[in-house]
């Protein structure tokens, strides 16, 4: 954690990705909280001639009142690892396993089995939780399919969003409100719970991780050299969160990352209209 200079009466604190839980204590005399919440995107994939990069990670903010001395469990998301590269350019490289936490992972590029493969691992989600109670989530983006096109639908894996993210072809299904994303075809896992489900062959991107995971890139039936980007785990925010707000793939930065803001002028009282923006 990093702790911002303190600007009025606003200070801000900032968690990055460590790869396991972090937590935060309300301050004495404070309650009032602004958390922004960004999903770990989606890892890289490269042949000859060109890389194809993850679906972006959610994004989600809000109000939280909380007592002081409460304690928040802070979930950072990873982007997911590369897929191995074909050759020797453009320089993208990796296992294809998805991004960690493994409690909201993204799901292995390569096979159903985990084996490593071309297709790119999906990102982690990112959470937040008040006990066992998760109050946030921003969904991983989609690990992408390995292939000579960059960036159409159906190649890169969605991005994570509130209503789930959702490719062409045998793309993995985003993670929705309701449900994990089901597998985008032959061979592939859907999502579990909060992480994202596996590719079906070394070409094929794994799922995002999120408040439900995105289904893993398929393949289609008695075509096993067909491949597709896996689908972007959901977004979401509880009711208790005043003015939560939900974006569609903001973080394309790599890891995901939590910002919690104090504000001792609106303790117990909420924001002033317009005092920090989106």
């Amino acid at each position: 954690m990093t702790v911002d200079a303190p600007v009025g009466t606003l200070t801000t604190y900032n968690f990055a990705w460590t790869g396991g839980s972090q937590t935060f204590t309300v301050p004495p005399h404070d309650g009032a909280l602004r958390i922004t919440v960004k999903g770990g995107q989606g890892g890289e994939t490269a042949n000859a001639y060109n890389l194809a990069l993850g679906g972006k990670g959610g994004s989600v903010r809000g109000d939280l009142t909380a007592s002081a001395g409460t304690t928040l469990t802070l979930v950072v998301g990873g982007k997911g690892e590369n897929g191995s590269k074909w050759s020797f350019t453009p320089p993208a490289s990796g296992s294809g396993a998805g991004g960690t936490p493994s409690e909201f992972g993204g799901g292995h590029g390569g096979d159903a089995s985990g084996n490593s493969g071309y297709g790119g691992g999906g990102g982690a989600g990112s959470a937040v939780k008040i006990g066992a109670s998760i109050v946030m989530v921003a969904g991983g983006g989609g690990g992408p399919r390995f292939d000579t096109l960059v960036n159409i639908d159906g190649v890169s894996g969605s991005d994570g969003v509130g209503s789930g993210g959702g490719g062409g072809g045998t793309t993995g299904g985003g993670g929705t409100l309701s449900g994990p994303g089901a597998a985008g075809g032959i061979g592939a896992t859907a999502g579990s719970g909060h992480v994202g489900g596996n590719g079906s062959n070394p070409m094929s991107g794994g799922g995002g991780g999120g408040y439900y995971g995105g289904g893993g890139g398929g393949q289609k039936a008695g075509k096993p050299w067909t491949k597709a980007g896996g689908g972007g785990g959901s977004t979401w925010v509880d009711t208790t969160v005043v003015a939560g707000a939900v974006a569609a793939g903001l973080n394309s930065g790599g890891h995901g990352w939590i910002q919690i803001v104090v504000d001792e002028l609106a303790t117990n009282r909420g924001w002033a209209v317009g005092r920090l923006a989106w």
